[in-house]
């Protein structure tokens, strides 16, 4: 694909995300707290412990997950349905992969409009 310019763009990071996505935000099933400890496929750079009850450590660690997941099983298993609820509309995740998940699941839409 070429822009205006007739230079190449590159494929966004976040092409085929939505592919990997559970069906439904039910099936995330990840730790609602606790201290929990990430893989290294998904904390391959820093920390790799979080507690969950400590605010910045749980943006840190969502942060990660959703930016660093490639897997169904990572969203699954790693992140919990009431804990992204909560925390969507402060996490800074990238716009195209914000519009990916709220595509998917328009609730979190919902979530971040009535933020708003």
């Amino acid at each position: 694909m070429d822009d205006a310019r007739g230079r190449r763009n590159l494929p966004s990071r976040w092409s085929g995300v939505e592919e990997t996505l559970p069906a439904s935000l039910s099936h995330l099933a990840g730790p609602p707290g606790g201290v929990v400890e990430l893989p290294h496929d998904l904390a391959w750079s820093g920390r790799r412990s979080f507690d969950l009850a400590n605010p910045v450590q749980r943006y840190m660690y969502y942060m990660a997950v959703l930016t660093s997941g490639v897997t169904r099983e990572h969203y699954t298993s790693w992140l919990n349905v009431d804990l992204l609820r909560s925390e969507w509309t402060s996490l800074g995740i990238p716009q195209p992969l914000r519009r990916v998940w709220e595509g998917q699941f328009p609730e979190l839409a919902s979530v971040r409009a009535d933020s708003d």
